[in-house]
């Protein structure tokens, strides 16, 4: 793939379903990259801009967490697919939208394509704006968005040999201080969002409404030693921390926003707390030997 064009992940396993897809995208003049299913896909050389399901597309129930599974998550990346396949991929993904033919496909595709690109080209800028300070051993970072949230957890997750999944867990707890703390988004409200396809469009929304647009979330970091201490806070009215991580302990499920607490838990980050009334969150991780950040 080249890598200043944006790229759809087509899931397809039916050479002809995939030629089908490949005409109603090819108008745009977008690279494409197949594979028959998430969990077979090859190490992908650059991030896609889309993922399209197709209808021979080998659906996977698994609770294991593949790598491209990680990708997704972490950069929000917008999947199109059949009706029939919604329901399933919003028991793991946020921006699932259904589509009924190609001429669907077409419209949506341009429009989620660019999208996303504009805001992997936002968190790529950030990214190279803060890999500048990156010998320091404590310092106070201040994110609004995702793609800062991004840009973030990259710099930290490359202290870890873990990288991959630190890194995702760091994004799961960045999300939540965006949408359920300083955009008071519930978890209600976002399954209800996700099953409609406009989650992305009301987080935009709201990051524009003059009673959340100043609103920022603030990470606060120290090193001792070789581990990293964390403490993230946001501008929200908090949760019953307290209820729902009684509730994960007892019934640790991997579906709907209940897949994300457990991937923070399984993602190398430790000493998970809530305080107070839960917009303030501390953990800590392991990091390599290196001086400083």
């Amino acid at each position: 793939m080249e890598s200043w064009k944006s790229n759809c992940l087509v899931i397809e396993s039916d050479p002809e379903a995939r030629q089908k897809i490949t005409n109603c995208v090819s108008v745009h003049g977008f690279g494409m990259v197949f594979c028959d299913g998430l969990k077979t896909c090859p190490p992908l050389e650059h991030e896609p801009d889309t993922i399209i399901f197709g209808p021979g597309a080998i659906m996977s129930e698994d609770d294991d967490v593949s790598d491209m599974e990680l990708l997704i998550r972490e950069c929000q990346i917008p999947i199109l697919c059949w009706p029939d396949q919604k329901a399933m991929l919003d028991e793991r993904y946020e921006d699932v939208h259904s589509y009924h033919g190609c001429e669907d496909i077409t419209h949506m595709v341009l429009s989620y394509v660019l999208s996303h690109a504009r805001r992997r080209n936002i968190r790529e800028m950030m990214l190279n704006a803060v890999e500048g300070i990156s010998h320091l051993n404590s310092g106070e970072f201040v994110f609004k968005n995702f793609e800062e949230a991004q840009a973030l957890a990259r710099l930290l997750s490359s202290l870890s040999p873990d990288k991959k999944i630190l890194r995702l867990g760091m994004m799961e707890l960045f999300v939540n201080a965006i949408e359920h703390g300083n955009l008071e988004i519930t978890h209600e409200e976002k399954i209800d969002l996700r099953n409609q396809g406009r989650w992305v469009e009301e987080i935009e929304k709201r990051q524009e409404d003059a009673v959340f647009r100043e609103r920022c979330a603030s990470l606060k970091l120290k090193r001792d030693n070789d581990r990293l201490y964390l403490r993230l806070e946001d501008e929200g009215q908090g949760f019953d921390w307290e209820k729902v991580m009684k509730a994960m302990q007892e019934k640790a499920n991997l579906t709907k926003s209940g897949r994300g607490i457990v991937i923070v838990q399984k993602s190398g980050l430790e000493n998970i707390s809530y305080i107070g009334k839960g917009n303030i969150v501390e953990c800590s991780f392991e990091i390599t030997n290196k001086e400083g950040l």
